[in-house]
């Protein structure tokens, strides 16, 4: 059984905050991971055979030999792949993987709602570190964007957001709720004593053998403590991928836009459309060791080592308009403004456009058109608008059809009997061509410029919509759901 190569070595302080993998953990025995000093980080499938793919972290570099000698150990079909890592706090990853102590799934159903247990057993700090792991695991596993823990009614109840929709994943006994808001402020270091004003803070894990970040938010409630945790891993595993955003019209539309040396490039669309992973596709296409891109947000959410990226921080009066001026002074090729949501904002924006600039950002407008209604708003010149606008793209986010099941809800489906798996976008694309400009000036109604973009091949959010259902990909009671009813024919012409 051949081994693959050896990846790049993985930062030793990420084992500090290590999350075992009970699959992993499963295709290793303890006493050869301690043996050849290996850690098993995460089991992974291979798309082109029954070949399985077991991720291991080892200290000493592993020859041919030692690469040998470990996957004689290995169940039938997995192979090994190996990063290299230093000592440090290894012993105690190891520990983590191989503790007696219940792990996963079983040991939230062991600290389910009305499950039997001493007094003792609720109040283990162990255990409570070893359930928000748990917690934390499931919800990457299963690919959720958000964690939510409440209390409702008697117990700490535990929903996921998957593929945009919240759902029940474990109810806890009440007895835990304390004890796990403070290990999650604990590790987003915010203050444990203070639980009656809202708290924002950050942490990193290493789940599955990436490093995921979570981004918490405590909230005072009459019941106690609302958290909700964001999973940054996904939008991050996704940024890079411009390929698996919408159509290869679509895209194709996009790059031609985006090949502009300067001007505005605006996304809009309500929260959780993915407008910001959209932005950060389209900059992981850019060379970024010839260019200098910069970026601030309101927070930085995808870290992208080669990027200048900024917070910006409303208590020191440093918001969107400051940072970009600040930006201005820094030789930018490339910029990201996190959201334009002031006049100042707007109008440092447009300035950075009109001195040679690429401009990305956001808009809280529900199409594209209304999102050139809201610059106007924000006091936006018409002349200096229609000159620097290049590309605005509406955007949603709509579930496909599980390929397993076929909507068939059976509850061993990967889709957990929803009948839908996964997430496309759905881009509506306005390409600001000469004669588009010209009527922006000449402060065209949005009829108008309607009829002007359909010349030259514009789609709306429905008709993209439509030409998914019809290939399988999503169905009609999705697009109702994301889009609601179709628009009136005053919007849209057939």
């Amino acid at each position: 059984m051949n081994s693959a190569d050896v990846t790049t070595d993985l930062q030793a302080e990420l084992l500090s905050k290590f999350i075992p993998s009970s699959a992993a953990t499963a295709c290793l025995s303890e006493s050869v991971a301690r043996r050849f000093k290996c850690l098993p980080l995460s089991i992974e499938p291979c798309i082109a055979s029954s070949v399985r793919t077991l991720k291991l972290a080892i200290v000493n570099y592993p020859d041919a030999t030692l690469s040998e000698r470990i996957s004689r150990h290995l169940p039938m079909g997995v192979t090994a792949a190996f990063s290299t890592v230093g000592d440090t706090h290894f012993e105690e990853a190891l520990d983590k993987c191989y503790a007696k102590e219940l792990q996963g799934e079983p040991l939230i159903h062991r600290c389910g709602y009305r499950q039997s247990r001493t007094n003792e057993e609720s109040a283990e700090p162990n255990r409570i570190v070893r359930l928000v792991e748990a917690v934390l695991h499931s919800a990457c596993l299963q690919g959720a964007s958000d964690i939510h823990i409440s209390i409702s009614g008697d117990c700490l109840e535990v929903r996921f957001r998957i593929d945009g929709q919240l759902g029940p994943f474990a109810k806890l006994d009440i007895d835990y709720a304390d004890a796990v808001a403070g290990r999650i402020k604990i590790l987003a270091e915010l203050d444990i004593s203070e639980t009656r004003v809202p708290q924002d803070g950050q942490f990193n894990q290493l789940v599955e053998g990436q490093s995921i970040d979570f981004r918490v938010s405590s909230f005072p409630t009459i019941r106690g403590e609302n958290i909700v945790i964001r999973v940054l891993g996904a939008a991050l595993h996704q940024a890079g991928k411009i390929n698996a955003l919408s159509s290869d019209k679509v895209r194709q539309e996009l790059f031609n836009s985006f090949q502009h040396p300067d001007g505005i490039f605006i996304f809009c669309g309500p929260t959780g459309s993915g407008k910001s992973t959209s932005l950060y596709a389209l900059i992981a296409e850019l060379d970024a060791s010839a260019l200098n891109i910069m970026t601030i947000e309101d927070p930085v959410e995808i870290v992208m080592p080669q990027l200048r990226q900024t917070n910006v921080d409303q208590a020191r009066d440093f918001g969107f308009a400051e940072g970009l001026r600040a930006i201005l002074r820094q030789d930018p090729d490339v910029i990201l403004i996190g959201e334009v949501r002031d006049s100042p904002s707007a109008s440092m924006m447009l300035r950075a456009s009109m001195t040679g600039h690429r401009v990305l950002t956001t808009i809280h407008a529900s199409d594209t058109f209304s999102a050139i209604d809201r610059l106007l708003e924000l006091g936006v010149s018409r002349e200096l608008l229609s000159r620097n606008l290049r590309c605005i793209v509406s955007q949603r986010l709509v579930r496909k059809v599980c390929t397993h099941c076929r909507a068939n809800t059976t509850n061993d489906c990967v889709c957990r009997g929803s009948g839908y798996r996964g997430r496309q976008a759905l881009m509506e694309i306005l390409t600001i061509t000469p004669v588009l400009a010209k009527l922006i000036r000449s402060q065209a109604d949005k009829e108008e410029l309607l009829q002007e973009a359909q010349v030259d091949g514009y789609e709306t959010l429905f008709e993209l919509a439509q030409q998914l259902t019809r290939n399988g990909v999503t169905d009609a009671g999705e697009i109702r759901r994301v889009l609601g009813s179709e628009p009136l024919s005053d919007y849209r012409q057939h």
